[in-house]
């Protein structure tokens, strides 16, 4: 990926709005530029530290550079849906968007994450610097009707994650580093009405023309061999209402009404992960707030959410929660122990 931290100086010099400032102050900036936000400390993360941000928007189209300094979890407090892209300098993050769940942070370097930021959307940093491209999702959808003579069925929504050395990939960067340069070097042209309207134009046909989404395939020509989103969010309700009993793929396509192909495509492109590895993370976040209660030993948890094996129900335990399984379970006995005396 051609962008990286110290091609991006010259505009947190140019732009910066809060530098070395807290979590806190940085959650308040980008409520007053971008959109409405929260955001809070993990751990020891309090007080000064290195947290920045530097934004600008032309056009109604903000590039926001941020570096939180430290864990923290954000949550999108917008009314208005706002479509992000985020690319990755450094460190590690993940989304929770109110439509496709979780958006995975593996192999994010090489990858874009692209969300809503809308009430309910909630990001983990941890050790986290991003580069965000923020447009009005509002804005997109009015120009599928000209792209595609569409009216609005349903939502624009885009597949969560965007190969960067992919052709669509690549021209989003190359934006990127445009607009980047554009702020920096020479800002006025941009509000020149010709050409600001022009470079809109021109970032809209990018991401509409060759990214993922769901208007896209409504004018492939062929067979679909892809679940919709609606038949992926169909088979994930069934996961949840019956994450304690067997649950197989072709039982899942069967409640979805796809074929097992079918979806197993659906959540590629709209989870980044299989089916069945939804169905383990549902079910791990069963186990972990059965343990949290401290309902039933590590054991009987595992052995009610499906994990057969104890220790590798501990391993992905761990490497999901940070802790082992005990701990947890000893954490909640302590406190329950605490709150009768």
């Amino acid at each position: 990926m051609p962008l990286n931290i110290d091609s991006f100086e010259t505009f947190r010099k140019v732009y910066s709005v809060v530098d070395s400032g807290t979590i806190d102050e940085v959650g308040e900036t980008l409520s007053q530029h971008v959109t409405a936000y929260d955001a809070v400390p993990v751990g020891n993360a309090k007080g000064t530290i290195d947290a920045q941000i530097a934004c600008a928007t032309k056009q109604d189209i903000s590039l926001v550079y941020l570096d939180w300094g430290a864990p923290m979890i954000g949550s999108s407090l917008a009314k208005e849906e706002e479509f992000n892209i985020r690319l990755t300098l450094k460190g590690t993050a993940s989304t929770t968007d109110p439509y496709f769940g979780e958006i995975s942070a593996e192999r994010e370097r090489n990858h874009a994450r692209i969300f809503s930021l809308i009430e309910d959307t909630k990001t983990y940093s941890y050790g986290h610097v991003g580069l965000n491209l923020v447009v009005p999702h509002k804005m997109l959808e009015e120009r599928i009707k000209t792209f595609y003579q569409d009216e609005i069925s349903q939502p624009l929504r885009f597949a969560p994650l965007l190969n960067l050395s992919t052709m669509a990939g690549k021209s989003i960067v190359t934006m990127i580093d445009y607009l980047k340069t554009q702020y920096t070097e020479a800002p006025e042209i941009l509000d020149d009405p010709m050409v600001g309207t022009s470079f809109k134009e021109l970032m809209i046909a990018a991401i509409l023309g060759g990214m993922e989404h769901n208007y896209r395939d409504f004018h492939n020509t062929g067979v679909r061999d892809v679940a919709t989103p609606h038949r992926v969010v169909l088979a994930e309700e069934y996961m949840k209402a019956h994450a304690n009993e067997p649950v197989t793929v072709r039982v899942l396509a069967e409640q979805a009404a796809c074929s097992e192909r079918s979806l197993h495509n659906g959540f590629r492109k709209f989870r980044n992960k299989s089916p069945l590895t939804v169905l383990r993370d549902i079910r791990l976040e069963n186990a972990h707030k059965d343990l949290v209660r401290g309902e039933a030993s590590v054991t009987h948890t595992a052995f009610k959410w499906g994990f057969s094996n104890v220790g590798r129900f501990a391993k992905i335990y761990f490497l999901r929660f940070g802790e082992k399984p005990s701990q947890t379970l000893g954490s909640s006995s302590h406190k329950l122990k605490t709150a009768k005396y």
